[in-house]
């Protein structure tokens, strides 16, 4: 099925592209989730305003994202976990954890753009990785002490 992308689709394509889908795909995913479109005469009259649209839509989210990044800088994350005397935590701080804390402090972020490279698990102070775009990325400082 002939579609027009209305939002950027991961693995899929970019906004205002004409793309062959799978029919399901199309109208079972795309179509009612807003993401796409039928490519009709009409339609694809109307492309470059639909291209527009997400290039504008697209600004502003980054232009977001570059405001949440300088917001997560000047923050220091602090939690207070159980650990045994070698200073190893019962549990760990997941990504979880993390996006609840930022989300307290005023910063909207998924845990999926929070990237711990290795499970903290150990009492001290520790970097984070917080991506939001292909070029925006910022280092969260978290600090684990003894409860």
């Amino acid at each position: 099925m002939k579609i027009i992308l209305i939002e950027n689709v991961d693995r899929v394509g970019t906004a205002g592209s004409i793309i062959n889908v799978k029919d399901g795909y199309a109208r079972n995913y795309l179509i009612p989730k807003k993401l796409a479109i039928l490519a009709t005469a009409g339609n694809i009259k109307r492309i470059d305003s639909i291209r527009a649209a997400a290039d504008e839509k697209h600004n502003a989210q980054i232009a977001q994202y570059k405001e949440s990044a300088a917001k997560i800088a000047t923050i220091t994350a602090s939690f207070n976990r159980k650990a045994d005397e070698n200073g190893r935590l019962f549990g760990s701080v997941s990504e979880n954890d993390l996006a609840q804390y930022l989300i307290e402090k005023g910063v909207k972020v998924h845990r999926s753009n929070i990237i711990i490279e290795e499970t903290l698990k150990q009492l001290g102070e520790h970097t984070v990785k917080v991506s939001f775009a292909q070029d925006i990325d910022v280092d969260l400082k978290v600090i684990i002490e003894k409860e």
